[in-house]
């Protein structure tokens, strides 16, 4: 039996789709054909977005690698394993949350240290500068 094409849902699921790919907000692709997911993720990256790409099986590699970041679950094939940038060990997907949260502590921790560093260096050549200014000459020369 043929059911009949809800031609007004798809359009206004499709709208809702378009939205969120013109945006910067999150969105959620599920039952996605092996060939859309590569194509897909290429869509995303072209238009500016950073794209996490979560997959078990081996028709997942393509989109996993080319993902800025690519998940494989615990239960996935070697294949996606291999393609993926992270692998969860325990079963579902609190994991990603978990190393969000870390990647954000680590780049924050990275930063801090990067500003650190650079503005003891500013700080150190102008008390360089001072010191240049109240001798006549450079304060690091032994004479």
């Amino acid at each position: 039996m043929r059911t009949r094409l809800d031609w007004k849902a798809l359009f206004a699921r499709l709208e809702r789709f378009r939205r969120a790919f013109s945006q910067a907000i999150s969105a959620v692709f599920a039952r996605v054909l092996p060939e859309g997911k590569y194509d897909l993720v290429k869509a995303f990256q072209k238009s500016g977005h950073t794209v996490g790409m979560c997959g078990d099986g081996a028709n997942d590699a393509p989109a996993l690698r080319q993902a800025h970041i690519g998940i494989a679950v615990s239960t996935a094939t070697d294949v996606a394993k291999s393609a993926a940038g992270v692998v969860l060990t325990e079963a579902g997907l609190g994991g990603i949350v978990a190393a969000v949260k870390e990647g954000r502590i680590t780049f924050q921790r990275i930063l801090t240290y990067t500003l650190n560093s650079v503005m003891k260096k500013i700080l150190q050549v102008l008390l360089l500068a001072v010191g240049l200014v109240m001798t006549g000459h450079a304060v690091l020369t032994p004479c």
